[in-house]
């Protein structure tokens, strides 16, 4: 199945509302990247969804599937709608093998062939939207190593729009919040199985990445963290 560009002029494009403040987000594009590396899917993005509308909040597109943050997709379009409704994650590996998903409308609408998206669920309980993930060709994302980092980065996600929107909160600070993205990524490391740790060593490329995005002070920790996964994955590599 061939991915079919998304055309802002198309019947699915709702007029943008007001956009969440974190369509720059340095540590959620971070994010996205290492969703992107993880799965080898090429396009990822963050997303409000209510129940009258998807809304992306920021976007990493490699596959110029076309959407850019602030667009939005009619909701009764999307999978997400579904993701809103259950509380549950949705991952499709290969929709043309899937006599679940082959015949839905929506990998039918926007012709994507893998599929991964995981409810963001603040810390008081809300339901933000979705991270959410797409490629035209299959990946295998119902890895369980591949489930446990999207949902680990949904999760880290929700506490970063957490930390933005609370009026009482402490101020917004990049560097403390990728501070808790690696915090969460040593602890990940540690429990999942031998076999499954050296795919990860593309989250060091990530955190060099985002590193260079950061103050000194904050990009040095990051570039630590980074060298840190290498030593520990190296000896997986020899």
């Amino acid at each position: 199945m061939a991915l079919n560009t998304y055309e802002p002029n198309s019947a699915s494009l709702l007029v943008p509302a007001q956009l969440p403040d974190v369509h720059d987000d340095p540590t959620i594009a971070a994010i996205l990247e290492a969703v992107c590396r993880v799965t080898g899917m090429g396009f990822a993005a963050v997303a409000r969804v209510t129940d009258a509308r998807w809304q992306a909040c920021q976007v990493l597109d490699r596959i110029e599937f076309g959407l850019v943050a602030g667009e939005e997709l009619a909701i009764k379009t999307t999978i997400c709608d579904e993701i809103r409704k259950t509380g549950n994650a949705v991952i499709i590996d290969d929709v043309s093998a899937s006599a679940d998903w082959r015949t839905h409308h929506t990998p039918m609408m926007y012709g994507f062939e893998s599929y991964a998206s995981f409810p963001i669920i603040l810390p008081d309980g809300g339901f933000f939207g979705t991270l959410c993930a797409i490629d035209p060709q299959p990946r295998a994302v119902s890895a369980p190593i591949v489930v446990e980092m999207l949902a680990f980065f949904a999760d880290r996600i929700a506490v970063q729009l957490a930390g933005q929107e609370s009026p009482a909160s402490k101020p917004y600070d990049s560097g403390r919040a990728a501070m808790w993205f690696i915090a969460g990524v040593k602890q990940l490391l540690g429990s999942i199985a031998f076999e499954d740790r050296e795919r990860l060593g593309s989250i060091a490329q990530t955190l060099d990445a985002t590193s260079d995005r950061l103050s000194p002070e904050h990009g040095g920790d990051v570039k630590a963290a980074a060298r840190w996964m290498r030593n520990l994955l190296n000896p997986l590599q020899e």
